[in-house]
């Protein structure tokens, strides 16, 4: 599965925006792919940026950080070589275990590099799933403390809504509807 993440911000692991919502999301991926601007547009810190989002993510869900996960500077097109180093280089500093990749999708630059490392990581995880009964129950373990996280907080947020609601006087409007949460068996 791919899910796209857009805009996660501060907060988002107690629900602002639609943090929970899409943090919900990524329970379902076998790789993290966090895209992060080489040079954002607001002139801040690519590496608080994703400091930033791995701090929500581990606040949501502290198994979900065991993903593999994977930096990608984005939009390496706008700026020059020697600050593409410079970035790279913070970024190997901070996360000396991840592995990090350069794009440009604009340029078409390094697109198919990271494609072809997705493909074959997902394949060795597929094997490894088949052959490894160590890995297998290491995935299960994980899949079921993340659902755990997962449901945790749904339950969380339901009930914060419902006190809100009593709170304001507010009738329960979800007309007997039921909330949608997805979780891994």
């Amino acid at each position: 599965m791919i899910a796209d993440i857009p805009g996660l911000i501060e907060g988002a692991a107690h629900g602002q925006g639609l943090g929970t919502q899409f943090l919900r999301h990524l329970s379902r991926t076998r790789v993290i792919l966090h895209l992060v601007e080489v040079k954002p547009l607001d002139e801040s810190s690519p590496l608080d940026n994703v400091e930033l989002i791995e701090k929500e993510l581990a606040e949501y869900s502290s198994a979900m950080t065991e993903r593999e996960s994977w930096i990608v500077l984005t939009k390496i097109d706008e700026v020059d070589e020697s600050e593409i180093e410079t970035v790279l280089l913070d970024f190997k500093s901070k996360f000396p275990d991840r592995r990090i990749f350069s794009i440009s999708a604009m340029a078409d630059l390094g697109l198919e590099e990271l494609k072809a490392k997705v493909m074959t990581e997902l394949a060795l995880m597929d094997a490894r799933l088949k052959d490894e009964t160590d890995y297998q129950a290491k995935m299960k373990n994980l899949e079921k403390r993340i659902s755990e996280d997962v449901l945790f907080r749904s339950n969380m947020e339901r009930e914060s809504i419902v006190r809100a609601k009593e709170v304001a006087g507010l009738e329960d409007e979800s007309d007997g509807e039921p909330e949608v949460i997805y979780v891994k068996d």
